[in-house]
């Protein structure tokens, strides 16, 4: 009982920590890397499936403005509520143990891709496609291990919200979706 009363200053703590934790020059590496390798294992996968194709769009105004939309929903939103809010924070969670760890990165990733699959996501048939389900998995996990890695929200956020601007505007992404960077909701 006591640890359910504890909860909400738990997590107030780990969102305190994830965003007071800016990232070094070591945590920009680590976002990049993590974006590359996401590339090189996300790219062969999608490109051969036909679930991303490539389509770059020469518009400065819609690259812009999902780079806004991008880092906020799904960058900041999705990364605070499934990885700060689930996963232990360095400085705020010191002793965790493997098998807890483990339990909680399987249910972000999960819940991560369990979300994506909610009502919310429109139009349904893209949420639903088990191509771009493998992809947001892939993501998930790559997010989830930078987190761990920086313990910063905003290394979380950006590793999140460079693909999805990305397959938007140059992997057709708005042409998949059928709709505008600005029309799109969480």
């Amino acid at each position: 009982m006591a640890s359910l009363l504890s909860l909400p200053s738990r997590l107030a703590e780990r969102t305190l920590a994830a965003t007071s934790s800016l990232p070094s020059l070591a945590d920009w590496v680590t976002v990049a890397t993590a974006i590359c390798l996401y590339g090189v294992v996300a790219l062969p996968i999608g490109i051969s499936s036909r679930f991303l194709r490539p389509t770059w769009d020469r518009s400065p105004a819609r690259w812009l403005t999902a780079a806004m939309i991008g880092f906020l929903i799904p960058g900041l939103l999705e990364e605070w509520l499934f990885r700060v809010l689930l996963l232990p924070h360095p400085q705020v969670d010191t002793r965790v143990e493997l098998a807890s760890l483990l339990f909680w990165v399987a249910s972000s990733i999960l819940l991560f891709v369990g979300y994506h699959l909610s009502p919310l996501h429109q139009p349904r048939h893209v949420f639903r496609d088990r191509r771009f389900l493998v992809l947001v998995s892939l993501l998930g996990t790559a997010c989830t291990l930078v987190y761990l890695s920086t313990g910063s929200l905003w290394c979380a956020a950006w590793t999140h919200a460079v693909p999805f601007v990305i397959w938007l505007c140059g992997l057709g992404g708005v042409e998949t979706l059928g709709m505008e960077p600005w029309e799109l909701r969480a």
